[in-house]
């Protein structure tokens, strides 16, 4: 039985040579008693690559495989840290954001031609890119108010192409048969829109323009540019028609008629609508 005795091992002959001591560990080392060999054995030589020792030792074939298991670009992101990695990340979750843009090791790794733009997560999330800023959006909404501060809102040439619009809409509900695009609307007594007809005060003003065909829940312009290649218009103002659900630039003569600008053309295809609410009733 031996516990935290001097043993001689002395030279390769064995046992018995007092030329330099060597001590057991008992803290590392179970108690043998009895025979040593079977000791060795049942303590020691069990022992594979894997398993918990115990919590006695390390094999070489297990510091091998976490070694061969870390990269040493993994092991480099290591370099610098000077405290508890959990503790700096509370530490930046906790903080109002990151203040630097240096040291990076993905794409991109530098300014370098990030002059003026935008930093977003790539398509495929791996990487950070740098993108130009674009002042066009398509779709979306927005969540607080637009402050031109004195520049301005840029619409374009005047559309040529038919079927298209540009400007302020709403959808609403839509009566009546016939509805296609281009028909002025006016808000009847259920508060849906129905087509406007300037022979009688009942149905109008006009407030709106189709701009889909049909009845039920439909996208309408109340107010900007709108194209149809079917008008012919000439230059000046544009009235609603004694015609149900027309356009025209004859005003309204006749006695009980009401006469409403509802805009003017941009060319002999694209009408600016702007309607005044104002009407005049020939008398």
């Amino acid at each position: 039985h031996f516990t935290e005795a001097s043993i001689d091992h002395g030279s390769i002959s064995g046992l018995g040579d007092d030329d330099h001591p060597q001590y057991i560990n008992n803290a590392e080392m179970a108690t043998i008693s009895g025979d040593i060999s079977a000791e060795i054995d049942s303590d020691i030589s069990t022992h594979a690559a894997g398993a918990s020792h115990d919590g006695r030792y390390y094999t070489e074939t297990e510091v091998n495989t976490w070694r061969n298991n870390v990269s040493q670009t993994e092991m480099g992101y290591l370099d610098g840290v000077s405290s508890d990695i959990q503790t700096q990340l509370n530490d930046i979750i906790s903080s109002p954001g990151i203040t630097t843009f240096s040291g990076l090791t993905d794409t991109p790794n530098d300014y370098s031609g990030g002059a003026n733009k935008f930093v977003k997560v790539n398509s495929g999330e791996t990487a950070l890119e740098f993108v130009t800023f674009s002042a066009t959006w398509s779709g979306g909404a927005l969540s607080e108010d637009i402050q031109l501060n004195g520049n301005n809102i840029d619409y374009g040439a005047v559309l040529t192409v038919s079927g298209t619009y540009s400007g302020d809409t709403r959808t609403v509900t839509v009566d009546g048969a016939g509805v296609v695009f281009g028909i002025p609307l006016y808000i009847e007594s259920d508060f849906n829109y129905h087509a406007a007809d300037a022979s009688a005060v009942v149905s109008m003003p006009c407030r709106a323009i189709a701009v889909q065909a049909g009845t039920g829940s439909k996208k309408v312009l109340v107010e900007g540019e709108i194209c149809d290649t079917t008008w012919s218009w000439s230059r000046g103002d544009i009235y609603i028609s004694t015609t149900s659900g027309v356009l025209t630039q004859t005003k309204p003569s006749a006695t009980g008629e009401q006469v409403q600008i509802v805009g003017y053309a941009l060319s002999a295809d694209t009408m600016l609508f702007n309607p005044q609410y104002a009407l005049i009733e020939i008398a």
